[in-house]
């Protein structure tokens, strides 16, 4: 019931009208030159969010400072050491079995909101150099989606000096950038990884000749990114160029207002916006159609309202299938199909 609980939570959140999507910046860069201005730059021109920035010198943020955020950006920059992410009072030296996000992180993450992670070694804060490999049971595995730490620009790497560029995944289909640079001829230290069978690549090292070619460097698992891409300083090779800054977080912001970043929820694999099903007509006032590209004779039909309540349930073992709904009250509902362990997600709306 409790993760039912927090879907649904997730849910109204995702679904429910998005001029007031927030935003909370965290500077997780102990250094001097704090890089998040120019990411405060780009959350002032995003329009229709709210945004808050909290530096971190000393502490990491309670529960009840970042609860009512739907997405975090916590970036770490160029520091790696002693950051505030990570649990360290549970972790332990030998073999990390214990590694985890800070407490309130870990909340707020199995409450299903958006967290991005973003800067150069926060793996290197706990694992030293790569390379490092995880299995299932693993933290960095299981959240992060991330099955092995392979490399470190600038460490190993002899065509060039730090890596030139990322390249956009053929994948990716959320940001519009095709190549991210930076205000650096090239970027040090940059992580390479490999990816976990429920991760997505976003972005991985080029160009073609450089040693960790086609290594990722960007990517998500559920509702949790992570990247290396320093994205406080993204420029032309030789200085700042905000609007790509600005651009890359507009993207990243409308794909988490959009519901991309869903959560794995009862251990179902939770899909949003997708086009194996649709529905029509929606809005409806009576009969509702839908129509699976893919129905097998296990899918499950469910109707709930925004407090999670059932409504309606059925099988649906035919490609189109029409339910009638005149006899729900007018407003917004969640429209839910099961399959193959998938859990798909609609919002209906009910004249």
């Amino acid at each position: 019931m409790k993760n039912l609980l927090l879907s649904f939570a997730f849910l109204m959140a995702t679904f429910a009208l998005q001029a007031q999507f927030s935003v909370l910046m965290v500077d997780d860069d102990n250094n001097t030159t704090r890089e998040s201005a120019t990411i405060d730059t780009a959350l002032a021109h995003k329009a229709g969010i709210t945004y808050s920035t909290l530096l971190l010198d000393t502490l990491a943020p309670t529960y009840d400072q970042i609860k009512d955020y739907d997405m975090i950006i916590w970036t770490t920059a160029n520091d790696g050491v002693d950051l505030k992410l990570w649990d360290t009072d549970d972790t332990t030296t030998a073999g990390i079995p214990i590694l985890k996000f800070n407490d309130a992180l870990m909340q707020y993450v199995d409450s299903g909101k958006v967290l991005w992670i973003d800067g150069l070694d926060f793996m290197y804060d706990i694992y030293g150099g790569a390379p490092d490999t995880f299995a299932a049971g693993d933290f960095v595995y299981d959240v992060m989606g991330i099955q092995g730490y392979l490399a470190q620009s600038k460490v190993g790497d002899v065509v060039y000096t730090g890596v030139p560029k990322l390249l956009k995944d053929p994948s990716n289909n959320i940001t519009s950038l095709d190549s991210i640079r930076w205000k650096f001829s090239t970027l040090w230290y940059c992580d390479g990884f490999a990816l976990t069978p429920t991760a997505h690549s976003l972005y991985v090292m080029g160009p073609s000749d450089y040693d960790y070619y086609g290594m990722t460097s960007f990517l998500y698992n559920y509702n949790v990114i992570s990247s290396t891409a320093r994205i406080g300083t993204l420029g032309n090779g030789s200085a700042l160029v905000q609007s790509d800054i600005d651009l890359l977080i507009s993207d990243m912001i409308n794909a988490a207002i959009a519901g991309t970043f869903a959560p794995k929820v009862d251990g179902i694999e939770t899909i949003q916006n997708s086009k194996n099903f649709t529905l029509f007509p929606n809005p409806t006032d009576g009969a509702l159609t839908i129509s699976g590209t893919n129905v097998k004779g296990n899918t499950q039909v469910s109707i709930y309202d925004l407090g999670g309540k059932l409504l309606y349930q059925q099988n649906m073992s035919q490609p189109q299938t029409t339910i009638d709904v005149k006899a729900f009250n007018s407003g917004m509902y969640i429209l839910e199909l099961q399959y193959d362990n998938k859990r798909e997600l609609h919002k209906l709306i009910i004249k």
